[in-house]
């Protein structure tokens, strides 16, 4: 009992002690409001001396209100960082805002990057500008001992003009993937910790840039003023959040908040102070030192002001986040409101707050003493990779049989000893991946060792919309399309092929009190371990006692700007014909590592493949079949006896392979096709999917090594269709140093490339382009002052862009080519480069800037789209159809070049229509050109009850179908589209119809009255049409407007003419939260002249008000 007591009171003690802030964050944004001469500055200085130390002063951008392109003003700065110099316990990190970026302008880049100079010259120990060279992030900076901030430069996204682009060589992480997979990964490995996601923007707001403005403005003027906040709310310009530039940051940032818990996300663009609940996280932003604008009040709001002052944030030791809104007076700062953001796990009230779930000592204290362990005594375990994959006939049918009875298969495994495995292995951290949980673990020595799940939980692949949707079940049911064991038959073909490789081994992970936090996940999980490719430790590296190891971002960053970091070509062509003899289509940038091996000539690299989750997927039933179309799922190909497409086996990799085999002919990826041949040889693979359990080799093992047979015997043709793929189009980049490039044309059309290092001359890239493989090289000058010379005479050549990237380039052409117009087309902004074009040169001035820089990721393949279905209506019965989109895409459209659509419908009643729709994108700068072709037998016209308001109807009429009226139709256009402010438009078109109304008996038609229109008429049009869509979403609109004109004029054969005017305006409105949504519409339309009874405004269909 004593014993007890004691614990009792020293866990009081611990619980009142840990009660009290240790970790102080107070945000600040928009500085830039408060004159250098303020005695605000002053104030706050003070505020900081009394204050709680540590304290971290989080400065959210636009700390200048103006920057000319050349240099920021220098007051604002200085005067922030005097603010903190020589303050013990103190720190200040700085982000940039939209104001920092020369308020979007041309210059914002150089402007960024002075004022982080000024910055790095000027500031003293204890300020940190937390994001270097106008990069996107995120960069991770650590606060006392349990606070981890992820920083994010939000105008990276929002930036309309030049910013830092991968082949700067200036960012670590500049592709959206690959920086969304590190802020996750980061969440991930940090559950321990506070985890705060910072930026300028925020993602979510109730001030007015985010769509939130005061029922003033609203009503004054009316209908207007709505019209105003809705293109705000739902379309923005560069500085609310809906603008198209930052919503998907936006839209992925508030996924991050459904999905994970104990997440703050601290912003300083709005001029008020908020402090929001959303899906649990919070959403806090300060920006409004002195004077505020207006902020709204929803049920997500725990504080909403339109005040100046700041924001603070107090951590505690035991989990619980207090906040205080610290109120600016004009005479200095009172507090002026306080509340709880989370709850101490360690003493929660029971509360609608919710409880901080991060590591904290009591939490630790409890997990020890009921920690005891059950690591069982057995060296093995007998166990099922996946019961759970159990499906009856039915569900097999539609879903797949694929590798359920190997998932459901108890296999025996060993057990992993902690404390004995690989000389010990002590837990660091839960690790990242798409769908694998995973746990990092080190020895004694610095090695790091992974454990993967066998099981998946792809769902994280799904956008946050599909998570808590029927979808996320049939993702993850599709997980046993994967072989739980592959990867342990692919390890020893790996080493055959002599390419560097983790050796995975099956282990059960024991319910061991050492999985600290990590027990509750892990323990009794099937997993496999195997070493994973880091830099540090003691003694020889793993790989090949590599002298370093990159990851792809960081191999490809290091390409860019070293051009003796060369890739062992030979060895990634091995592993990328290997990749397709085992079907694995996952192998994009973050499935790789590279070991780099210093020589005398620079660092030679070799590919380190990994994660075999996708090897040998068995994508049967009916559905996978489905999905695996090109059209469907691009990067999805069933692992068959025969390779149906190497280009969706190989999607994944796509931007990757044409980087980093731009190098390789056809006579290379053949030679590494048969290397493969002869190193796997059929007993080899035998014995290599032997590896996999035995429980499961007559299950899955046999067929698996058949296909294998099969597919190498064939690897040779599958290279050249791969190559094939990589040929057609080829990016040709050099690096950031000055270099030389040396085109000739020669006779038989087919040209050489040559790249040559200015300052020593030594060749860095030679390669020989063929006709009949390439039809378009592309040269990247990167940065440096580069030069091109193209020479050779030739009767016909393959087409060259030459892009000099920044520098001042020197472009020569001396070639000669007899036909095919100009074949040298140069892409340089730069107004000193020299520019000596000669007879087939050709400079290209776009409009799009994207086109003078080089982007790693531009490439897309053209692509189609069928559909098929099936309908029904009382005009043309049961109804087939169907139609096919061609979406193509080149070098000056990076999204798309041209969509041609074709269409068809058949009716059971002997109707059919044919149309015709193409997109030709941006033909004229921003200017679609749009063509249209049309048959219809009839067209779908409807009922037709007369003229006027004064028209009557009658039941049994209309059940005799005397009202029903066909028209058929003949008819073609061209026009002219102008695509603005996301879905909205303007258009002009010309067109050519020939129309038919049949006059029935005892029909409408055929009554006294004559309408204008029945029988035959060949009308002449001209279209005009504007539309402005400020609503929230095209096909379920909750708030917004929609503003529509439409004019047509029409001119017929005997002189007739007519006009038709269409006007309306739709208004949607929603309580916020409620799905309860409010539409009202207003029209108007008018026409003049010889109007066919069928142009004629109209009463009802699902256009405008009901009519009969």
């Amino acid at each position: 009992m004593l014993r007890i007591l004691h614990l009792s009171l020293f866990c009081l003690a611990l619980a009142s002690a840990q009660s009290q802030p240790t970790q102080h964050i107070w945000l600040l944004g928009n500085t830039a409001d408060i004159p250098s001469e303020s005695p605000y500055w002053g104030q706050l200085r003070q505020e900081l001396e009394q204050a709680d130390k540590p304290v971290y002063l989080l400065i959210a951008g636009d700390i200048v209100p103006d920057c000319d392109g050349k240099q920021p003003p220098e007051a604002p700065v200085k005067a922030l960082l005097e603010l903190v110099r020589g303050l013990d316990g103190v720190r200040m990190g700085i982000l940039p805002g939209d104001r920092d970026w020369a308020n979007s302008g041309p210059k914002g880049w150089d402007c960024i990057r002075e004022m982080e100079q000024y910055v790095l010259k000027h500031a003293p120990k204890n300020v940190e500008w937390l994001i270097d060279d106008g990069c996107p992030g995120p960069d991770m900076v650590e606060i006392g001992d349990n606070i981890l901030l992820l920083a994010l430069n939000t105008q990276w996204w929002n930036h309309p003009h030049r910013k830092p682009i991968p082949a700067d060589a200036v960012c670590d992480e500049i592709v959206e993937a690959a920086i969304h997979e590190e802020i996750e990964d980061a969440i991930k490995e940090n559950q321990e910790r506070n985890v705060i996601i910072t930026g300028h923007f925020p993602p979510y707001s109730l001030g007015k840039y985010g769509g939130y403005f005061p029922l003033s403005t609203h009503l004054l003027p009316p209908v207007v003023g709505g019209i105003y906040a809705a293109y705000h709310e739902n379309v923005g310009n560069v500085r609310d959040i809906s603008n198209e530039r930052f919503e998907k940051l936006s839209d992925y940032l508030l996924g991050l908040s459904r999905e994970y818990d104990n997440l703050i996300f601290l912003s300083g663009h709005e001029a008020n102070q908020q402090i929001l609940s959303y899906y649990g996280n919070c959403l806090i932003n300060s920006g409004a030192p002195l004077s505020a604008s207006y902020v709204a009040h929803n049920r997500l709001a725990r504080l909403a002001r339109a005040q100046g002052g700041l924001i603070q944030l107090h951590y505690a030791t035991d989990g619980a986040v207090n906040y205080t809104f610290l109120r600016y007076t004009g005479d200095g700062f009172a507090a002026d409101d306080t509340g709880a953001l989370y709850q101490s796990p360690c003493q929660p009230d029971g509360s609608d707050i919710p409880v901080n779930q991060v590591k904290v000592p009591c939490l630790t204290l409890t997990g020890q003493e009921a920690g005891a362990s059950t690591v069982p005594e057995k060296d093995s375990v007998r166990i099922a990779a996946g019961a759970h994959y159990a499906a009856g006939a039915l569900h097999r049918l539609f879903f797949g049989p694929h590798y359920r009875t190997s998932w459901m298969a108890p296999v025996i495994a060993p057990v992993l000893r902690l404390d004995t495995a690989y000389g010990g292995l002590e837990v660091l951290e839960r690790g990242g991946g798409r769908q694998t949980i995973s746990l990092k673990m080190q020895t004694e020595d610095g090695r790091q060792y992974v454990f993967r799940s066998v099981d998946k939980d792809p769902v994280s692949a799904l956008s946050y919309t599909l998570r808590r949707t029927i979808a996320a079940a049939i993702t993850r049911d599709q997980t046993s399309s994967q072989q739980p064991y592959g990867a342990l038959a692919v390890a020893p073909m790996l080493k055959k092929l002599n390419i560097l490789h983790a050796s995975p081994r099956l282990y059960v992970m024991p319910d061991d009190p050492q999985l600290g936090q990590f027990r509750s996940t892990f323990a009794n999980m099937l997993g496999m371990v195997e070493e994973r490719p880091t830099n540090g430790g003691k003694g020889p590296l793993p790989f090949g006692n590599a002298d370093e190891i990159y990851k792809s971002y960081d191999l490809f960053h290091e390409m860019y700007d070293h051009p003796d970091v060369r890739l062992d070509t030979r060895e990634f062509a091995r592993a990328r014909m290997f990749d397709i003899l085992i079907g694995d289509w996952s192998k994009h940038e973050d499935n790789w590592k590279w070991a780099g091996f210093k020589k005398e000539d620079g660092i030679l690299v070799r590919p380190i493949p990994r994660d075999r989750d996708h090897a040998f997927s068995n994508l049967d039933g009916f559905l996978p079949w489905l999905a695996e179309r090109q059209w469907a799922v691009p990067n999805l190909e069933h692992f068959d006896y025969k390779i149906k497409s190497v280009r969706s086996l190989t999607y994944q990799a796509r931007h990757m392979d044409r980087f980093l085999g731009v190098r390789l002919t056809r006579e290379d990826w053949q030679q590494a096709a048969r290397e493969v041949q002869q190193s796997l040889t059929p007993e080899e693979i035998g014995t290599a999917v032997r590896q996999m359990p035995g429980e499961t080799y007559e299950l899955s093992g046999k067929v698996i090594t058949a296909k294998l047979t099969q597919r190498r015997q064939d690897l040779e043709g599958y290279a050249d269709r791969f190559y094939r793929l990589l040929a057609k189009y080829v990016d040709v980049p050099g690096t950031n140093k000055k270099e030389y490039f040396y085109i000739l044309r020669q006779p038989d059309g087919s040209s050489l490339v040559e790249i040559r290092q200015q300052k020593d001359s030594s060749l860095t890239y030679r390669r020989l382009f063929r006709p009949d493989e390439t039809k378009e090289i592309r040269l990247y000058g990167l940065h440096g002052d580069d030069q091109f010379l193209v020479e050779g005479q030739a009767s016909k050549a393959i087409k060259l862009r030459l892009v000099g990237g920044a520098g001042e380039d020197e472009i020569t052409d001396r070639s000669e080519v007899k036909s095919g117009g100009k074949r040298t087309l140069v892409y340089e902004k730069n107004n000193d480069a020299i520019l000596n074009l000669g007879a087939e040169g050709r400079a290209v001035n776009s409009w799009n800037e994207d086109l003078y820089y080089y982007d790693r990721t531009a490439f897309a393949y053209n692509t189609y789209f069928p559909l098929l279905l099936f309908s029904f209506n009382t005009f043309n019965g049961l109804m087939l159809d169907g139609g096919v989109t061609f979406t193509r895409r080149n070098f000056n459209k990076r999204d798309y070049s041209a969509k041609h659509r074709f269409g068809f419908q058949l009716g059971t009643l002997g109707n059919f229509t044919l149309s015709y729709n193409s997109e030709l994108h941006h033909l004229l700068q921003k200017w679609d050109l749009l063509l249209h072709a049309f048959w219809a037998q009839p067209d779908n016209f409807n009922y037709f009850f007369g003229i006027g308001n004064g028209i009557s109807y009658d039941d049994a009429l209309f059940n005799n179908d005397y009202y029903l009226v066909r028209l058929n139709r003949l008819e073609g256009g061209v026009g002219l589209q102008r695509q603005f402010w996301k879905r909205s438009f303007f258009r002009l078109g010309l067109g050519y119809s020939q129309n038919e109304v049949p006059i029935e008996e005892n029909t409408i038609l055929s009554d006294t009255v004559t309408y204008f229109g029945a029988g035959k008429l060949d009308i002449t049009h001209a279209k005009a049409a504007l539309e402005v869509d400020l609503r929230d979403h095209k096909v379920f609109p909750t708030r917004g407007y929609r503003l529509h004109a439409g004019q047509e004029f029409g001119f017929m054969d005997g002189g007739q003419r007519f006009g038709v005017t269409n006007l309306f305006i739709e208004y949607f409105l929603s309580p916020r939260g409620y799905p309860l949504t409010l539409g009202l519409k207003a029209g108007y339309g008018t026409s003049f002249g010889d109007v066919p009874f069928y142009k004629l405004p109209q009463l009802g269909q699902n256009q405008s008000l009901r009519g009969f």
